[in-house]
């Protein structure tokens, strides 16, 4: 079967593709939240018969679940993006569940994706007495299934899916193509029909009729909403008869979007063409820089030790079998793809640790997001990071990530709760990263970063939260501003004290711990010399005795006995 054409996404069809239900002198639509008309004088005592109307072109509205003003005009201006008449529903979800109304399906062919829609489809087998079999996309169909295909998929944004399984003979790799002219083909010879959805890639990304889809499905709260301020879900048909019997079906569902959704619907889908080509540059840039760290690669600022995998359709080229990402996806790359970390702890607090990154769920909006998806997803990996890339340049969306420079090592936590330990390749970074990040705010608190100098390495730096309670017998006020490092001890009012004993202190010094003459330990400072006289003498220390660093293996090793006093009771972040 040859591809169809598709359509041409322009800003002119954005803009004036509703310009024939116009009525009035308004230039904006104007925001309606009725819900009833008022009606004409009948020419007779004949009942309304909603049959006998042109839906997709009233001539009067009666009630907004049928039709009104805005609703109308978003749904023309989606029919014509997207090539094939457009419905919009109150939510992707309430989508997916007409879909399945009006398929009646007797099995679904469905593997992986959005756990919503497996949610949605639990829903509907309840209604069906749990008469509904699901099976593999690779299953062999029947006549009467639904193919249910997600391409690019959630959350990983991949057009091909690599997974390992075991078995008695070892790992098997196992690839799943997200091909939707194969799984056409192979759908409509067994009799069987086929839904895509593709709201991981809108118009102009993906036209899934072009490859003989049946249906596309588009969670409108994404792309077509695009600002994070709406709820939207939109079926598309080849036909206009199946458009007629999806909107009965929808009137009675009662599953329509509300109308002021449906007006922010219309504005945003003005800029839909400006928005997405830029989205999806950002996230083809930003994965393929970040691949460069995968494998636990250190790369242009990207600790060593960090990322394991990226996954992103970009990243895929053509397969054994033909299938080449970039002609399906002909207008450009998914915007949201995802990353695998090397531990669940960097996943937490990542997202959290980002200047233009929002950590929140979801995707499609102008500014970046960024979640730990097994917050959302109890089913994914808690290594997995899905990042939605927004309008903002990139180079800035790198910035942060970088920190100030290259990154030699790092470590995170393991000096105390709330600390971090970095090392730069240069004295000039390390400069870079005291005067562009010190101070800045990360994770409701202010950072403070401390300038270390070490014979073993060339220059150091140490992250720290500067808001913490120090707890100790003798300690009585709070030091809200020094770096943890410092440990921000009161002196004790002890009269009488000597040196008693020493230890190595997280950052490489000695600790000198003194008793007074009762034999208690007075509340202690510890050495944290930088070379900078102004540091030095910020830092106000006491009872100190400089001496040669430990490499940081040592850190690691001694870190739970010599553990900086103060540090437990906030929590570890990331240094990027």
């Amino acid at each position: 079967m040859a591809p169809k054409a598709a359509p041409k996404l322009t800003g002119t069809e954005l803009v004036h593709g509703d310009d024939e239900l116009v009525h009035g002198r308004e230039v904006a639509a104007s925001i309606s939240v009725t819900t009833t008309f008022r009606a004409p004088l009948p020419p007779d005592n004949t009942p309304l018969n909603l049959d006998n109307m042109d839906l997709r072109n009233p001539e009067r509205h009666v009630y907004s679940r049928y039709t009104q003003d805005v609703s109308t005009r978003a749904e023309r201006v989606l029919s014509k993006i997207n090539g094939g008449f457009a419905l919009t529903y109150a939510s992707g979800l309430a989508a997916s569940y007409a879909a399945l109304v009006h398929f009646h399906p007797k099995r679904i062919a469905i593997t992986g994706g959005y756990h919503g829609c497996h949610n949605t489809i639990e829903v509907y087998k309840r209604s069906r007495g749990g008469d509904l079999p699901l099976i593999g996309l690779d299953d062999d169909y029947q006549p009467g299934d639904l193919c249910w295909l997600e391409t690019p998929l959630n959350p990983t944004g991949e057009a091909r899916q690599v997974t390992h399984s075991c078995s008695p003979r070892g790992s098997i790799l196992n690839v799943l193509i997200r091909d939707i002219k194969y799984y056409a083909e192979k759908a409509h010879a067994a009799g069987a029909k086929m839904l895509v959805d593709s709201t991981f890639a809108p118009p102009p990304l993906q036209y899934p009729f072009k490859w003989g889809a049946d249906m596309v499905m588009h969670s409108g709260t994404k792309y077509f909403g695009g600002h994070s301020d709406l709820l939207c879900g939109v079926l598309v048909v080849p036909t206009e008869a199946e458009w007629k019997t999806l909107w009965t079906q929808r009137t009675f569902l009662g599953s329509m979007m509300g109308s002021l959704e449906s007006w922010l619907l219309l504005r945003s889908l003005r800029t839909l063409h400006l928005r997405v080509p830029r989205q999806s540059e950002n996230a083809k840039g930003l994965a393929r820089w970040l691949s460069q760290a995968a494998g636990g690669r250190a790369f242009d600022g990207i600790p060593a030790g960090v990322i394991d995998t990226v996954w992103h359709s970009s990243l895929q080229g053509k397969d054994s079998r033909g299938f080449e990402p970039s002609a399906q996806l002909e207008g450009g790359w998914n915007p949201t793809f995802a990353i695998l970390l090397k531990n669940p702890e960097y996943a937490r607090l990542l997202p959290h640790s980002l200047e233009f990154f929002v950590p929140a769920t979801s995707l499609g909006g102008v500014e970046s997001l960024i979640e730990q998806r097994s917050t959302v997803d109890p089913g994914a990996d808690p290594r997995l990071v899905r990042i939605s890339c927004g309008v903002e340049d990139l180079e800035q969306l790198k910035d942060f990530a970088r920190g100030a420079g290259r990154v030699a090592y790092c470590e995170i936590g393991k000096m105390g709760r709330r600390v971090g330990f970095v090392k730069y390749e240069t004295k000039h970074e390390a400069d870079n990263a005291i005067d562009q990040l010190d101070g800045k705010e990360l994770m409701n608190c202010r950072v403070r970063i401390v300038s270390l100098v070490s014979v073993h390495f060339r220059v150091t730096g140490a992250v720290t939260h500067s808001k913490a309670i120090y707890q100790d017998e003798y300690a009585t006020r709070v030091r809200e501003t020094e770096p943890l490092l410092q440990a921000g001890r009161m002196r004790s009012p002890a009269a009488q004290s000597t040196v008693k004993q020493e230890r190595i202190s997280p950052h490489g010094t000695r600790v000198a711990r003194r008793e007074d003459s009762r034999g208690r330990s007075p509340a202690r400072r510890i050495t944290c010399r930088s070379g900078d006289p102004r540091t030095d003498r910020d830092m106000q220390i006491a009872f100190e005795e400089q001496v040669d660093p430990v490499e940081p293996g040592e850190l690691a090793e001694n870190n739970k006995e010599n553990e900086t006093p103060g540090t437990g009771n906030v929590e570890a972040s990331p240094v990027w």
